[in-house]
């Protein structure tokens, strides 16, 4: 396998388990530590393990990294830049020397993505996800943005904790452009409100990048409580800070309603479970029963007029030509 792979210019990856242990942390330097103009100094060399992801969407890089406990500073031969890093930690710890940012697992810090002075030091260890972008890209949207480098975002800032999951989902997508152009726009939005844009700025970030991220986080609540959860307008807005009309509203601008877009997932797990062989032997009623639905003659009312077929039809052909294929897609 090899060390690093780099299929287009969109995708980037490379790990140290595929080195003898006295050669990763050169080859960590080599690959890693060159791109971001970083030198890294692990507390054990002999020990020493890292991993990095990178996907590019037009000037907007969405990455990973995974390392042991190291120390890293700013190369000396790379000169200063003014894109915009946020790093999230995921588990274990961040410090910085000198400039009291010490981070817990969920928090995050925007960066500039080379700092200004070789004497910069940081610690790191566990894992974290990385986002960069050009200053440019938030500049109209935002007054001052030095003023929110090298702050500690607390993990349960509204705005990250948006940013979070929908990052994981870019991560998941990046194989249609417009995703991507998509994509790029909202996660600057997010990144200029987390920087303290502007008043102006901020409306217009909200009613994009925020409103995406939010009816994203809103839309994978519903699918993780399909089959258990409350899935009540009133419910589903209490647990994202929302009013129940706010919540309808995100939907509507959707193209459905929010009782529409949950009837269909609800119908749409139906239609896995009961293509899935491992599962032929449970009624029809039970099936309904587990994508939420607590009556089985509107469930199969409901099913008939999405799929032109009932329930114990698909099960037939399920069984006859295998699973069925899936009908999910990559949505932001």
């Amino acid at each position: 396998m090899a060390a690093a792979t780099q299929t287009d210019a969109a995708s980037f990856h490379f790990t140290t388990d595929a080195f003898a242990p006295a050669k990763r942390l050169a080859a960590w330097r080599e690959m890693y530590g060159a791109l971001v103009g970083l030198h890294f100094k692990p507390a054990a060399p002999d020990s020493f393990s890292g991993e990095a992801t990178m996907r590019s969407y037009s000037g907007l890089r969405i990455g990973s990294i995974r390392m042991t406990r190291t120390s890293y500073s700013k190369a000396h031969n790379r000169g200063n830049s003014d894109d915009i890093v946020l790093t999230i930690l995921e588990s274990g710890r961040i410090s910085s020397s000198g400039r009291d940012v010490d981070l817990q697992p969920g928090d995050g810090v925007l960066r500039w993505s080379v700092q200004d002075t070789v004497q910069f030091k940081a610690q790191f260890e566990g894992s974290g996800s990385l986002i960069r972008i050009p200053r440019a890209a938030i500049a109209p949207l935002v007054g001052d943005i030095s003023a929110s480098v090298n702050r500690r975002i607390p993990a349960g800032n509204d705005t990250l904790r948006l940013l979070r999951p929908y990052m994981r989902t870019l991560m998941d997508c990046s194989n249609s452009p417009a995703l991507r152009q998509l994509a790029t726009r909202h996660v600057c939005d997010l990144i200029a409100l987390l920087c303290g844009a502007s008043c102006d700025g901020a409306e217009v970030a909200q009613a994009r990048g925020g409103r995406a991220a939010r009816l994203r986080a809103i839309k994978a609540d519903i699918a993780q409580n399909l089959e258990h959860g409350d899935l009540s307008v009133s419910a589903i807005a209490l647990r994202h800070r929302m009013t129940a009309r706010n919540v309808q509203k995100l939907f509507d601008s959707d193209g459905a309603t929010f009782s529409e877009y949950v009837l269909d997932q609800r119908l749409a797990l139906a239609h896995r479970l009961l293509s899935d062989p491992r599962r032929a032997a449970e009624k029809v009623a039970a099936i309904a029963f587990a994508a939420g639905f607590g009556d089985v003659s509107y469930f199969y009312r409901v099913f008939r007029r999405r799929y032109a077929m009932l329930p114990t039809d698909l099960r037939a052909i399920a069984q006859r030509d295998g699973e069925a294929p899936s009908t999910a897609t990559c949505t932001l």
